[in-house]
Order: C-alpha cells, then structure tokens, then sequence
C-alpha cells in the first residue's frame, strides 16, 4: 500500500537520563480535507491519538514529551521522570502481523514498562496480562501496519538491559 494508505504517528519519550525515545505507529490516513483530522487527533479523550497515547502510558515509566504526524499534535512538558529506573534501555517488544497483507510481521518497542507488567522469572510478558491486554485491545482496534493493514499482536518480549 502507499503511503498516503496510513498516518505514521510518533510518540516521543524521555528517560530518568533526559534521553529521547519513543515508538512509531500507523492510524489510518488523514483524509485529503481533513475530514477526520478531530478523530484522529484532537478530540479530547475520544481521539484515536488520545487513547492510544493513554495506553502507552499505562505500560512505561518514562514520560511522554510530544506525538507527531506530520506536525506536532500533541506536546508535553518532557519532564524527567522521577523513577531512576525509567530508562530507555530496557523495553517491550510488541510483534504483530498485518492479517490484511500475508501476515507480514512487523514491531515496536515501548521503553522502561511499568513494574506491574515485567514478569518474575522470564522475558516473555503475557498478552494476558491485564494492562497489556487493554493496549493490545486499542493497539488492534486502532493502529495499522505500515502497509496500511488490519494488525494482530502476536507476542510481548522484555529486551535490552536486564534481559
């Protein structure tokens, strides 16, 4: 698919080391008029942006400083968070496939997970998991492969420092 078949949004972070991180995403295409521009982005709390912004929140430690899509539609302050081990080094992998164009997998990392999801003994963290299990839903219900298809999450990973 083009790209004009999807939005690539991303969600910018910052650790307890003030460095910048973040993950990358896809929503669906910005309609040529802007049309559904308040849906995708700048409905409060009912936005596409919102909600998927509010489920990364859930599953990090770092704070977010700024989404962008083509320009900037959503900025935070980018204040240090206050958890030492908020760092960008150790993360979660989410693997997903697009079900619309084969199957073809792809992922994305969100930095320093929320100690309620790391699990005890394993780098696997459960789909399950009731955190993860509500991003999933949003991540599913809302985001697009960067071909512009349907996405399932196949698997969640700890990687980096730790490991």
């Amino acid at each position: 698919m083009a790209a004009s078949d999807r939005t690539a949004v991303h969600f910018g972070m910052i650790d307890h080391s003030a460095e910048q991180s973040g993950t990358l995403l896809y929503f669906d295409p910005v309609a040529v008029d802007g049309s559904n521009w308040d849906t995708l982005f700048t409905d409060v709390a009912t936005s596409v942006h919102d909600i998927i912004k509010a489920g990364i929140i859930t599953l990090t430690k770092l704070n977010m400083t700024r989404t962008t899509a083509s320009i900037i539609v959503d900025e935070s302050a980018g204040s240090i968070p206050s958890a030492a081990d908020a760092q960008r080094e150790w993360a979660i992998r989410f693997v997903y496939a697009d079900t619309d164009n084969g199957n073809k997998k792809y992922s994305f990392t969100i930095p320093a997970p929320v100690d309620a999801i790391v699990p005890s003994g394993t780098d696997v963290v459960s789909l399950g998991q009731a955190l993860v299990a509500a991003f999933v839903t949003l991540f599913e219900t809302y985001c697009l492969s960067p071909d512009g298809g349907a996405v399932e999450v196949l698997s969640a990973q700890l990687i980096g420092r730790n490991s």
